[in-house]
């Protein structure tokens, strides 16, 4: 069983206006194993803001709790609940989220992962400009290792957000791929595509926006050459659907690394010797 904990304090004061910030957040957590892959995390997290002139007092907790298994060298699970509160005095809000991940290694070359998390706010007191919300996200990633040559991976986010008082939602999506390439005589490339996807509406005025982004990136990494070390790289970007925007940038970057000053090396170290033997 492992325990800690904590605290963190901050303040600031401005002289001029008399105004003064302190904020303390304390932590605790602890971890118990069950068996050698069976074990319980557990979190919670105190936060407290006081402000003078104008006084405000804002405080917030959390605590989470998360459920592992892990099967030898192949793969693993977590699964999790959340509970967040924040509370100005006025207005309180409660947050409830279920959160789950796992990874997947079949061989040396594969390797797959993905995440799943849900979060609900409600206002029990009061009323915030947001009001309530559901949010969730998710993610899948699935890579593949060649030896002696570099990887490339693919990735999907996803991410939705809904708010029932105000009658919106926001869907936003991401698939990207990257390539890395990588020998000893030649140096290393590593290449990036992703393509984001994403809506608003809301029904309450008819508003609507889509954007569709297409992002290359490529950079280029070549061996040092007599302590020399230089790269460079570009990056695409063009946007569709409700905006037209096209972008291009470039950049690159040189180094040089000084040899090591023998002469000097010999002289801290006889001087350490001297004072090692006294």
């Amino acid at each position: 069983m492992l325990v800690s904990g904590g605290l963190n304090y901050r303040k600031d004061k401005a002289d001029r206006t008399a105004t003064e910030l302190k904020t303390s957040q304390y932590w605790a957590g602890a971890k118990v194993y069950f068996t050698s892959t069976l074990f319980a995390d557990y979190r919670f997290v105190y936060a407290i803001s006081e402000r003078k002139l104008p006084e405000q007092t804002i405080d917030n907790y959390s605590n989470t709790i998360v459920l592992g298994k892990s099967w030898s060298h192949w793969g693993g699970a977590r699964v999790g609940y959340e509970y967040r509160v924040g509370d100005d005095f006025i207005n309180r809000t409660k947050l409830n989220g279920l959160l789950a991940n796992g990874w997947f290694k079949p061989t040396e070359r594969w390797y797959f992962s993905g995440e799943l998390s849900t979060r609900k706010s409600d206002v029990s007191d009061g009323v915030t400009l947001l009001g309530d919300e559901n949010r969730t996200n998710h993610s899948l990633v699935g890579k593949y290792i060649y030896p002696n040559w570099g990887d490339i991976s693919a990735r999907w986010d996803g991410r939705i957000r809904k708010n029932d008082d105000l009658t919106s939602k926001v869907t936003y999506n991401v698939l990207s791929g990257e390539l890395n390439l990588s020998r000893p005589k030649l140096g290393r490339l590593a290449v990036t595509y992703s393509y984001y996807t994403g809506s608003y509406r809301n029904e309450s005025d008819v508003t609507s926006y889509e954007f569709a982004d297409h992002v290359l990136a490529g950079h280029v990494y070549p061996v040092d050459y007599r302590n020399f070390t230089v790269d460079g790289g570009g990056t695409y970007y063009r946007s569709r659907r409700d905006q037209d925007i096209e972008k291009f940038s470039v950049d690159f970057g040189v180094s040089y690394r000084f040899r090591r000053i023998i002469g000097w090396r010999h002289a801290t170290t006889s001087s350490t010797s001297m004072t090692s033997c006294s």
